[in-house]
């Protein structure tokens, strides 16, 4: 019998695994949101009042329809994906000091989720659910990556 050894690499956290569960359930609320709005830019297809677009510097939502499509979509479907193989980009990882650069831009992208509802409710005030289910993922995923466990997996040995 063959004595190697499988733990080659240290056991990854649970608390890891549901913050990548957590980015998935954001990607798919930031698909089908994306894709609703592109589909159907007038909004009602998510039950947004027509008189929303009066506090927006567009006439339909089409374009925000793009950038949930991209940001809260695709992004997080990336940076998911990017956490579970743990994929190494050495110029993604420039940017990130100290920890796996999947991280680092998933606390930003976290970061961006709740500015961007903090900057809806400002415009238009408290109207629709998302508001809320967008505010609690933003700060659900950011307690999760702030955790001690997750940010000692992330750890990156410098270069030198």
């Amino acid at each position: 019998m063959s004595d190697v050894s499988t733990t080659d690499k240290p056991a990854r956290p649970f608390s890891l695994y549901l913050l990548i569960l957590t980015q998935l359930c954001f990607a798919g609320g930031g698909l089908q949101g994306g894709w609703r709005l592109i589909s159907d830019p007038t909004g009602r297809c998510l039950g947004l009042p027509a008189e929303l677009l009066n506090s927006f510097p567009v006439h339909n939502f089409l374009f925000p329809g793009i950038f949930i499509l991209t940001m809260f979509g695709l992004a997080p479907l990336v940076l998911a994906y990017a956490l579970w193989i743990n994929l190494q980009i050495p110029l993604a990882q420039t940017l990130v000091k100290g920890y796996h650069w999947a991280w680092g831009a998933s606390v930003g992208l976290s970061l961006l989720l709740l500015l961007w509802t903090g900057i809806l409710i400002g415009m238009v005030g408290y109207r629709v659910h998302y508001q809320l289910i967008d505010g609690l993922m933003a700060l659900l995923m950011i307690k999760l990556q702030l955790l001690p466990s997750v940010r000692k997996a992330m750890i990156r040995p410098e270069s030198p």
